[in-house]
């Protein structure tokens, strides 16, 4: 969604994503029955200054750092960083909480096809554009509302989003989608969020405070992009992480959010 398009019809979508983002007293920022028409117009912009679906060979894993290998549009610094960071945590499976059209999916199985994958999305549309999008994707993927309190579910040693909290507007919705998100996840919890949307870090502490998180231990921690100062993004583990910088001040994400 950050991604800057000089088009006409960029500036009709983000003009349309900026009045879903000013609508007050709703569940979340989307119409759900125009969802996945304006989700398309927006995979149709941002392949314009992006690679969204990566084939073999077009990037590889290399000392912990994803490197361009071809002569192709780089991906989004936001799905960058989540991927290196993904990658770095060396999980042996990983769910994505509102997977969408499954792009970070597929991409993920290509850079370490022996991550066992697991994508879930509250639209029903969503996943049917997801399998049309990528056929035979070699992820599991189900129909969930990461909004409701879910009952028996898969746990992976990480979960992940992209740009997906930040859209939950009510603060009892959003503290539920966190506490299914970290339910889900055995070690580890990767956010690449809006930081200014919510207080991502006082609810996380707040819901492991109040036993709703799963885990004995919880520490913060972040990573910054090497190619966009602008992008940052919360790691979430059950331990220590001594290569990663700690996260103590929110304003170390807030003072590079794009807000």
């Amino acid at each position: 969604m950050c991604t800057k398009v000089l088009s006409q019809k960029g500036v009709g979508l983000r003009k349309r994503i900026k009045e879903m983002l000013a609508r007050k007293n709703v569940r979340d920022d989307f119409d759900w029955n125009r969802y996945s028409t304006e989700y398309q117009e927006q995979l149709e912009e941002i392949a314009r200054v992006h690679t969204e679906v990566l084939t073999a060979g077009d990037y590889v894993f290399q000392n912990d750092r994803l490197q361009l290998r071809r002569d192709i549009l780089p991906l989004h610094p936001n799905h960058q960083l989540l991927y290196e960071t993904v990658l770095q945590m060396n999980p042996s499976s990983a769910m994505e909480i509102g997977c969408g059209s499954g792009d970070h999916l597929h991409n993920l199985g290509l850079l370490d096809p022996s991550i066992d994958l697991y994508g879930v999305d509250r639209s029903a549309e969503q996943i049917r554009l997801l399998h049309k999008r990528h056929p035979g994707i070699a992820a599991n993927v189900v129909r969930m509302d990461a909004t409701v309190v879910q009952g028996a579910r898969t746990v992976c040693d990480l979960a992940f989003t992209q740009a997906v909290i930040m859209h939950i507007q009510t603060k009892t919705h959003h503290l539920v989608a966190l506490e299914n998100l970290f339910r889900c996840a055995r070690r580890h919890v990767v956010l690449m969020e809006n930081w200014t949307r919510h207080a991502f870090m006082d609810d996380i502490r707040g819901l492991f405070e109040g036993g709703r998180i799963p885990w004995s231990d919880l520490h913060f921690h972040y990573r910054a992009s090497e190619t966009d100062a602008a992008t940052r993004i919360m790691v979430l583990s059950a331990m220590d992480l001594a290569d990663y910088p700690t996260l103590t001040d929110y304003d170390t994400l807030l003072a590079h959010s794009e807000g």
